[in-house]
């Protein structure tokens, strides 16, 4: 079978550590592991001739060939499913594949051939799908912009054209079915991440950065992924009424039983506490903690109080403070919510500048018998409610895996040297300049936050532990301020969130 007298193949990048639903590839949705759906889904399609879910579970790739689907297995360093199919699929014959994302279960197969089609009626490497839509300020969205020719000429989280400008009420949301024609892939990996792709976090401004054409196709609508445990309801739902299901619900293995799916992925049997240390006499930046910033009175540990009670897996918050200033507004402000906040008076001698931070550790070990430690900072002010449910999330999915601690951290895929001016991460005498890509990334430590039993603290008299779990945060996010320049441009990244109406708790 060919269509248009190409072969076609579908690749659905598949992985297990999601951090806001965990494990969501093997969610039940009405007797089917979710990506048995996008499986089935994708073999609707007419035009497709081989289907493939690339993953780095075993347990993934298990489940898949038990329903009798084709698995294979790739790195687990990946960060993109473009770098997984890209992986999967180099020595496979094709001549287009597509990629479809593993948390669409309720895929319309029909959008398979229409990516391919935009991607065959065009000169470029790589077609995608996008729909139109009239949400405004969404910035979980992609919107892209097109030329005559139906060619992206740029994706971006805001919206554009711009409405205050030009007045439209609708954009095209891009929908990331994505399609190439061989050869595509080994282009995308070759090339550099470019600037406007770091700054937006699209892939295919790679593409665009470079001069290659990306051909957009319009559908009707989209399909919605599942990222949270409140998308899983919805899709539950959804699902006991889809036409499409119909043809394949045999294969449920249990009968549809009404259940509650946030209650389902949301643990309570460990209380967690966000233990948040306050010390005075900041000597880099004067009255940091409590100074106003960003139109908060109360500073950067007001923002950050807000953020933290706006965590619903959060059950009570200690500040550790030597400072009056930041007790008496911690009292004030401890009177305006439900979540139960304390105040922690730290001796004077554990909150010296000179005092080392394991003594310290060792004195937040003691601050509870049991629950779970997350430690963060208020010179984090980037990090929201919604950031904090994911490390959560992602600390629960860890505990279950045996890791003791969890920890925050930067992705370095940089070309590092030590002190000697030699490479530090990669062997120079096998190629002179490796792309980046290909070196072993290191991970920074960010002090965003750090998860951990107090027990394991106790144990290991540190706020890591033996087996810890790296959870990685964008630079963007994990943004930390040390020095007084850096108090005022976060200062004005903050500003200008609050303005544009954006996210910060």
């Amino acid at each position: 079978m060919a269509f248009r007298g190409h072969k076609v193949i579908a690749m659905v990048p598949s992985r297990l550590e999601s951090t806001r639903l965990p494990r969501k590839a093997l969610a039940d949705i009405c007797g089917l592991p979710m990506v048995i759906h996008v499986l089935r889904r994708v073999q609707m399609s007419p035009i497709v001739d081989e289907v493939y879910i690339a993953t780095d579970s075993e347990e993934i790739k298990s489940l898949v060939e038990s329903y009798g689907g084709n698995a294979i297995m790739t790195s687990s360093e990946h960060t993109t499913g473009i770098e997984r199919i890209s992986e999967a699929s180099a020595d496979m014959d094709y001549d287009v594949i597509c990629l479809i994302n593993g948390d669409e279960p309720a895929l319309n197969p029909d959008h398979i051939q229409s990516s391919v089609e935009a991607l065959l009626d065009s000169e470029g490497p790589t077609s995608l799908l996008a729909s139109e839509s009239t949400k405004v300020n969404s910035p979980s969205d992609f919107k892209v912009v097109t030329n005559l020719a139906g060619e992206a000429m740029y994706f971006s989280r805001e919206d554009i054209p711009s409405p205050s400008r030009s007045g439209v009420t609708q954009f095209l949301k891009a929908y990331h079915l994505i399609s190439f024609r061989k050869g595509a892939l080994d282009d995308y990996m070759a090339l550099e991440k470019t600037p406007l792709e770091a700054l937006e976090g699209h892939d295919h401004l790679r593409f665009l950065e470079n001069g290659y054409k990306v051909q957009i196709g319009v559908v009707e609508h989209d399909s919605f992924s599942v990222d949270t445990p409140e998308n899983l309801i919805e899709m539950v739902e959804q699902m006991k009424g889809d036409a499409l299901f119909e043809q394949y619900r045999h294969e449920a293995s249990a009968p549809e039983q009404p259940r509650d799916a946030v209650a389902e992925h949301r643990w309570t049997s460990t209380p967690i506490t966000a233990v948040v240390p306050c010390r005075a006499g900041s000597e880099r930046v004067k009255d940091k903690n409590t100074r106003p910033f960003a139109g908060f009175e109360g500073g950067l540990l007001e923002l950050k109080l807000k953020q933290l009670v706006n965590v619903p897996e959060i059950d009570n918050i200690i500040v550790s403070t030597n400072d009056p200033v930041v007790m008496d507004f911690t009292r004030k402000f401890a009177e305006t919510t439900d979540k139960p906040i304390t105040i922690n008076e730290r001796p004077d001698d554990l909150a010296d500048s000179s005092t080392p931070m394991s003594k310290f550790i060792q004195y937040a070990a003691e601050l509870q018998d049991e629950g779970i430690m997350m430690m963060t900072h208020v010179t984090h002010p980037l990090v929201t409610a919604t950031t904090f449910s994911d490390l959560i999330a992602a600390w629960r999915e860890a505990e279950e895996q045996g890791y003791d601690s969890l920890v925050t951290a930067t992705r370095l895929h940089a070309f590092l040297w030590d002190a000697a001016a030699k490479p530090f991460n990669y062997d120079d005498s096998k190629e002179k300049w490796p792309r980046s890509q290909d070196i072993d990334p290191l991970f920074e430590i960010n002090h965003a936050a750090y998860l951990m039993p107090f027990v394991r603290m106790r144990e290991v008299g540190d706020r890591v532990g033996t087996n810890p779990r790296i959870f990685e945060m964008d630079q963007d996010v994990a943004m930390d301020i040390d020095w007084e320049h850096q108090f005022h441009l976060l200062e004005d990244i903050v500003t200008a969130k609050r303005q544009r109406g954006l996210e910060l708790l």
